[in-house]
């Protein structure tokens, strides 16, 4: 049996279109008592909570941690392991790459949602998979790997270090296993690990030159990615964009790729290049409401409100439950003397803020206050 690594056709990222883009919305769970109704992780552990017993339950849960935080790929995999719950019968071929069944439709569009996840972080916690394979009745200890996942999804991570290596050691060629112990390093903050075996993993990959579709995680444009966001961690920012660079050239049209590029242009004080990368990610994901808020962000900061203003109202349009967006537009109204506007887009940050956001609230009730004194 193969790995569990996500087998999937690698759709190009303008393929993957937000969630209010895919579907109906299912209907918001009603949470337990006290949980806040407008935070992402109250609805994620909601889900965690549902996922045995109630995956259809657990899938609506996951679906508005999205919506209300879309920068999180920890909800977007969920919703990936969900689907699966709902039916686990196919799942064991999928495993062994069944062409059958990964050409079904329904799983070509779970596998997207996959994806997705790993446009967000391709370092995502993934413990959730094991879940599968417990309810797919998966011998979970015959070999090296699946200990592995039992003691990672356990949050022993020593003990997961050990078997993944074992692991690697006894099928070396399996460039999934490596990305794998790269995962646990980078679960407990070991980014010089991680990065030392992201590094070798893609030197293995080139010396292999893979031309043929291949796992999600096994892209050369996904490791690169990664491998770039871990250096970006360690406070390499000149690796980081070498490895951001490195991802294009293996896939032009991966946006994540130039958005990243955009975070450390912005880091660097770069305002133009900035924009330049965050307006060729947008091209790219014309549909990605993170993507377009930080390309506004990037336009705002570059003293261009007014071209900010209608990427921000897109923003809020696509996802008028996070709250984030709100907070760009106020600012973006205030730098164009809209001061109207500006007040009600703080106040509709208000509405949708979570209560862990108290520093930030503060911050617009203050900003809230000075613009009721403005002529």
């Amino acid at each position: 049996m193969r790995p569990l690594l996500a087998v999937a056709l690698l759709l190009p990222a303008f393929c993957v279109l937000p969630a209010t883009a895919q579907q109906q919305p299912p209907l918001r769970p009603s949470l337990p008592k006290g949980a806040d109704p407008n935070d992402w992780e109250a609805y994620y552990s909601y889900g965690v909570d549902n996922i045995m017993r109630a995956p259809s339950k657990s899938d609506a849960a996951f679906y508005w941690a999205t919506r209300l935080d879309p920068t999180r790929a920890e909800p977007i995999y969920g919703r990936w392991v969900a689907f699966w719950m709902n039916d686990i019968s196919e799942f064991p071929d999928y495993l062994d790459a069944s062409p059958r069944v990964l050409q079904d439709p329904a799983v070509i569009a779970s596998d997207s949602i996959r994806y997705r996840a790993a446009e967000r972080n391709p370092l995502v916690n993934r413990a959730l998979q094991v879940l599968l394979y417990q309810k797919s009745s998966v011998n979970l200890m015959n070999n090296a790997w699946n200990r592995a996942w039992i003691a990672y999804a356990s949050g022993f991570y020593p003990r997961a270090l050990e078997y993944f290596t074992a692991a690697v050691r006894a099928e070396p060629d399996s460039l999934g296993y490596r990305f794998e112990v790269a995962l646990v390093y980078s679960q407990i903050g070991q980014y010089d690990s991680a990065t030392a075996v992201l590094r070798e993993l893609v030197r293995l990959m080139e010396q292999s030159d893979r031309k043929r579709l291949v796992y999600v995680y096994e892209s050369k444009e996904m490791y690169q990615y990664a491998l770039g966001l871990l250096e970006a961690a360690r406070g390499h920012l000149g690796a980081a964009r070498e490895a951001q660079e490195k991802a294009l050239q293996e896939n032009l049209a991966f946006a994540p790729a130039h958005a990243a590029l955009g975070q450390l242009a912005t880091a660097r004080h770069d305002r133009d290049g900035a924009v330049n990368e965050y307006r060729l990610a947008v091209e790219l994901a014309p549909n990605d409401p993170v993507f377009i808020l930080r390309y506004a962000d990037a336009l705002l900061r570059a003293d261009q409100p007014q071209d900010a203003l209608p990427h921000l109202k897109k923003v809020v349009q696509l996802e008028p439950y996070y709250a984030e967006g709100y907070v760009t537009l106020a600012a973006t109204y205030a730098a164009l003397s809209d001061t109207a506007n500006a007040i009600t887009a703080y106040n509709d940050y208000l509405k949708r803020a979570p209560l862990n956001s108290a520093e930030k609230i503060a911050t617009v009730r203050d900003r809230l206050a000075q613009l009721g004194k403005s002529p």
